[in-house]
């Protein structure tokens, strides 16, 4: 079972990742830093790269994507205290569903463990299940669904040899053949995290 999931809310997932899933009958998960939307920042990003409108995000929503929270500014919660933690988990979630989403997981800004068991606590007053990312994972499926450890999208396809959910995390697309080769080797195994049981 896998999941591709899309961080930042960057153009790129609309006008690349979306056309060539749906292309496929797929749906993924993206995950926005809703500071973008408001216009509290302008970038979580070094690069130059364009975030998507409200308006392509309620597109992708109204195709089967998921839409998830990647907190309000996209800061590292471990520079943070309790209060702005909090903040950025709530209010992110509290904007999306102001705009008609259905809200139910979060990916932790800059993941690699950038949060603490505090953070953890705090996430899963609010979400349903909550990503990060890892180097190294273990195909089987996770018994901290608050913690669920996401796999690099520099990571080889490996899923057809293994067992369990693998959860992959994208942000620029920038070689969209390589991409759509790689969809079609899993193209009816994708899985959004709305579509799963809680355990």
């Amino acid at each position: 079972m896998i999941t591709l999931t899309f961080d930042d809310g960057l153009l790129n997932t609309y006008e690349v990742a979306f056309p060539l899933m749906e292309k496929h009958g797929l749906k993924g998960v993206a995950f926005i830093a809703t500071g973008i939307l408001t216009g509290e920042v302008k970038t979580v990003r070094m690069d130059d790269a364009r975030y998507m409108s409200l308006d392509q995000i309620r597109e992708l929503y109204s195709e089967g994507w998921e839409i998830g929270s990647h907190s309000v500014t996209h800061r590292n919660l471990r520079t943070l205290d309790d209060g702005e933690v909090r903040r950025e988990l709530v209010e992110s979630k509290r904007f999306l569903l102001s705009e008609g989403f259905q809200v139910g997981s979060f990916a932790y800004p800059y993941g690699h463990h950038q949060y603490l068991p505090r953070h953890v606590f705090l996430a899963s007053q609010n979400y349903s299940w909550c990503r990060t990312v890892v180097d190294h994972w273990s195909p089987s499926f996770p018994s901290e669904r608050f913690e669920l450890a996401g796999i690099p999208m520099n990571t080889s396809y490996t899923s057809k040899e293994e067992q369990g959910w693998a959860v992959y995390v994208f942000h620029l697309i920038r070689d969209p053949a390589a991409f759509e080769g790689w969809v079609k080797q899993i193209k009816g195994e994708v899985v959004r995290f709305a579509d799963l049981p809680i355990p």
